[in-house]
């Protein structure tokens, strides 16, 4: 059962990526539940999700960030109750080419 809320505020993300926030019960611990996300984020995006008791494995989530041209990113986050600042580090893909 939840204790409270984290509201993360995601600064210098790419406007137009997907932000996506998984818990970790997937398969052998990995993403599985979405307990928040956007498809197509604004700058200096907000995302709210539950945050439980100290101690419980649910308050590491995962977060991916996806945008075309862009490196994808997938990181293990430390929930907290209350408000947190996430700087986001996005870099340009080389390798991607679009034939439109």
């Amino acid at each position: 059962m939840a204790v409270g809320a984290t509201t993360v505020t995601c600064s210098r993300v790419v406007v137009g990526s997907e932000i996506h926030v998984y818990l970790p019960d997937g398969d052998g611990g990995s993403a599985g539940t979405e307990v928040a996300g956007v498809e197509s984020c604004s700058a200096n995006q907000v995302l709210s999700w539950p945050v439980y008791a100290p101690g419980s494995p649910d308050n590491t989530v995962f977060i991916t960030i996806i945008k075309r041209g862009v490196g994808w990113l997938k990181f293990p986050f430390q929930s907290v109750v209350g408000s947190q600042l996430l700087p986001i580090f996005q870099r340009p893909d080389l390798g991607y080419n679009n034939p439109a």
